[in-house]
């Protein structure tokens, strides 16, 4: 009935006028007021709501009289049950009488909380769950000689362990009230198939601000059942007091058995992303001492891959598969789920090869640093080329060249001619164009007078070679480059770049970089080729070069990208040979120790690290990247 203030009213004893109604649900913000006449008792009376029609309690439910009632209002769950779910709250005191499955108050459920303001006789079952909620009792709890205090935990995560229990005023547990400790498995998917403990001190939190009161004679150990124990297994509980707040964990002496392997809480997921963009996997283990992983892809192990996440950071069509992770701990190992990854191609772009540069050793002879390049279309394009040796000195570069020289040449019917040579760049009648193109396109300034080389030129299409050399057959280290410098629109491009030099160990490895223009990203085979080069009467041809290609980032530091030593070996071989025929390179030996790949990239800045894959391996290498059309 609604009263004259129009809330909904019920008379005492029983709130049972709807019986032909299953469920009464309170959602939201809405309100259940139980509100009395006299001084009396509301209550959930036997058969309404039963087991299977529950009073769900999601907004408030509030118990009034008068304010100076209110303390004397009392709900009765007898034969009924309530579910108390986030932010709950019941106004008033509390007993449970029935000790069956009728006749449940179940606090926070599900991650929330819920206040009980009153006081609360338990002679039922107050279930907690193992979740991230809190029960909350402002008066005194006290558990009857049938009471229940059932508490469901588990060696979760520290964020997922059932939080606590909180008594304003004094608990008690009378003759015969139990608390029943339930171990529950929270990732029953799990490949693991072991039983799942709770680990030392790390039970559940009981909070009282008053005293804990145990039946005469009995200990927390008395009055506590386990359910899913382990044969072997013991448990003790302790209660320390601090502030005058209670705590209830697990004590040290409990036995707990060895681990049956580290315990994996959370597999890596599927996830999907386009050709040169980045994929992670990460997987959660539960913690134990001295834990590895092993990440591997289609039942593969990964070198190097030996954390908890595994970050791919820029994916590749080939990279597409089924990943896992080998989790060792306590000499056991325990392999997650599958997760698969799928790439789809990066869509098209505009995006150009913009500058081209080389570190290397400038010797004499055939290995002086010998970079080249193919311009297509239709106009001409500016290029800044420079061979920079003693500048390199001023930035701690050990052993610089201390005097390059640059020719640039030019294919002609086959056979290569001289364009344009330099020995110092100032010597340039367009020195001034020179530093000031330097400038606009990011190079480092070149002091006056030095003894570093540079061209400035407008070249047509066609196909070029740079030589860099020391004056009088001298040797260094050198760095070659090639900016491109238009300042107008042009449909010429650098469709490749290359750079044939001596290549070693340490400082003495060749390290070219280019640069993908900001428009997309896109695709390049890139190559480190010997044992070909001396197929073709190359002297000195390194005999198993290999390559790393690593992204420049925003603060400096570099992130390597892909890694090859035999490009036949590659899971991708098949397409890095077609795209090399698409591009028109020329055919690596099959199954030789040249290496290769062909990847897509984001725009940025790149550097390819050409090395010897062989202790203290020398020999001459060329460094390809061509534009994947």
């Amino acid at each position: 009935m609604l009263d004259d203030e129009g809330q909904l009213a019920f008379d005492p004893p029983s709130v049972n006028p709807w019986d032909h109604l299953p469920i009464i649900t309170i959602g939201g913000s809405a309100k259940l007021t139980l509100k009395k006449r006299v001084p009396g008792q509301a209550q959930i009376a036997p058969g309404f709501p039963n087991r299977n029609d529950p009073l769900i309690v999601e907004g408030k439910l509030s118990l009034f009289g008068t304010i100076v009632e209110m303390n004397g209002n009392l709900l009765t769950v007898d034969g009924g049950r309530i579910s108390l779910f986030d932010g709950a709250e019941i106004r008033g005191a509390l007993k449970a009488v029935s000790p069956e499955i009728d006749g449940v108050l179940e606090l926070a459920r599900l991650d929330g909380n819920v206040r009980v303001t009153g006081n609360a006789e338990i002679d039922g079952t107050l279930g907690v769950g193992a979740s991230p909620g809190s029960g909350f009792f402002g008066g005194d709890l006290t558990f009857g000689p049938n009471g229940r205090f059932e508490v469901e935990i588990g060696g979760l995560e520290p964020a997922y362990d059932f939080d606590q229990v909180t008594v304003g005023g004094t608990t008690a547990l009378q003759e015969g009230a139990m608390i029943e400790v339930t171990l529950i498995d929270p990732n029953p998917d799990d490949v693991v198939d072991e039983i799942f403990l709770p680990r030392t001190g790390d039970v559940f939190d009981f909070l009282a601000t008053g005293d804990l009161l145990l039946p005469a004679g009995k200990t927390l150990n008395d009055v506590v059942q386990f359910t899913n124990l382990p044969d072997g297994v013991t448990f003790d509980f302790q209660t320390t007091t601090v502030d005058g707040v209670t705590r209830i964990a697990l004590a040290a002496n409990s036995t707990l058995p060895p681990p049956a392997g580290p315990r994996i809480l959370a597999h890596p997921h599927a996830t999907s992303t386009t050709a040169g963009g980045a994929s992670t996997f990460t997987v959660s283990v539960g913690s134990a001492p001295g834990t590895t992983y092993q990440w591997r892809k289609d039942g593969i192990d990964i070198p190097g891959a030996n954390g908890p996440t595994l970050t791919l950071p820029a994916t590749q069509s080939f990279d597409a598969g089924d990943y896992s992770v080998v989790v060792t701990a306590g000499g056991v190992s325990v392999e997650s789920k599958l997760a698969h990854l799928e790439v789809a191609p990066a869509p098209p772009s505009n995006a150009r090869l913009l500058n081209l540069s080389t570190r290397g050793q400038v010797l004499t002879g055939a290995n002086v640093l010998i970079p080249g390049f193919v311009i297509t279309g239709t106009s001409n394009k500016k290029l800044l080329l420079r061979a920079v040796g003693p500048r390199l000195g001023d930035f701690g570069v050990p052993d610089p060249l201390a005097d390059p020289m640059l020719t640039l040449k030019q294919n002609v019917g086959g056979g290569d001619v001289d364009f344009a040579t330099n020995d110092n760049w100032g010597s340039n009648a367009n020195a001034a164009d020179i530093a000031t193109t330097s400038a606009m396109v990011g190079a480092f300034d070149l002091l006056p007078n030095s003894a570093d080389a540079a061209l400035l030129l407008d070249l047509p299409p066609g196909q070029y070679t740079a030589i860099a050399e020391g004056v009088g057959a001298t040797s260094g280290v050198s760095i070659v480059e090639l900016y491109a410098a238009d300042t107008a629109a042009s449909d010429s491009q650098l469709i490749n770049i290359s750079t044939r030099g001596f290549a070693g160990a340490g400082d003495a490895v060749i390290i070219p970089g280019f640069v993908i223009s900001p428009e997309g990203p896109k695709t390049v085979l890139v190559r480190v080729i010997g044992p070909t080069l001396g197929s073709f009467g190359v002297p000195g041809a390194m005999v198993d070069p290999q390559l790393t290609i690593l992204r420049s980032e925003l603060d400096g530091s570099q992130t390597e990208l892909i890694a090859n030593d035999d490009w036949s070996d590659s899971p991708d071989a098949a397409n890095t040979a077609a795209v090399a025929t698409q591009v028109g390179a020329f055919d690596l030996l099959a199954d030789g120790k040249d290496a290769a790949v062909v990847v897509t990239l984001e725009p940025g800045a790149y550097t390819v690290v050409g090395s010897s894959a062989v202790a203290e391996g020398t020999g001459v290498v060329l460094v390809e990247v061509y534009i994947v059309p």
